[in-house]
């Protein structure tokens, strides 16, 4: 019976001190998700200028429920996504199903528009900060639509800025 308790002892001891390193990482793969699924729409906004040959928008709305989504319609909103379609596919994602924070740096730009040939029209670069628990990062957009992700604090498999 004692060697029983020693056991159950020693395993909880241990799994006590594994804790805040199992906490660690899950908010690190989802801070590398979130840096991700910003990545990967302006990557596909980009593409999809590209592929249709016609200006595409990468919206990006910036309020309590932040949002960024593709579209060839400039209009588009995160609360009417049936206008937010490339193809009839809808592409966008809720800062709030990421976990995260977004901001976009320049308030006043509302969206990034790709041109058929994968630049960006109007203007330089653009800038989203990506925040999530003690983690924080950056999405770059350059004026050659180049996407760029990064992280303010060492992560693997991500770039630092």
């Amino acid at each position: 019976m004692l060697e029983v308790m020693l056991v159950v002892t020693l395993v909880s001891f241990i799994s006590a001190l594994s804790l805040p390193s199992f906490v660690k990482w899950k908010q690190e793969i989802e801070f590398r998700r979130a840096l991700g699924a910003i990545t990967e729409l302006a990557t596909t906004a980009r593409s999809a200028a590209i592929s249709l040959k016609a200006p595409v928008h990468l919206h990006l709305q910036m309020n309590k429920s932040s949002c960024v989504a593709v579209s060839v319609d400039k209009n588009c909103d995160c609360h009417t996504l049936h206008k937010c379609a490339v193809d009839d596919k809808v592409w966008s994602i809720q800062s709030h199903a990421l976990n995260a924070t977004i901001v976009n740096k320049k308030e006043n730009k509302k969206h990034v528009t790709f041109s058929p040939l994968g630049t960006v029209f109007f203007g330089g670069n653009t800038t989203l900060q990506i925040a999530h628990a003690s983690l924080t990062g950056k999405v770059t957009i350059s004026v050659l639509g180049r996407v760029r992700a990064c992280s303010n604090t060492p992560l693997s498999g991500v770039a630092l800025c």
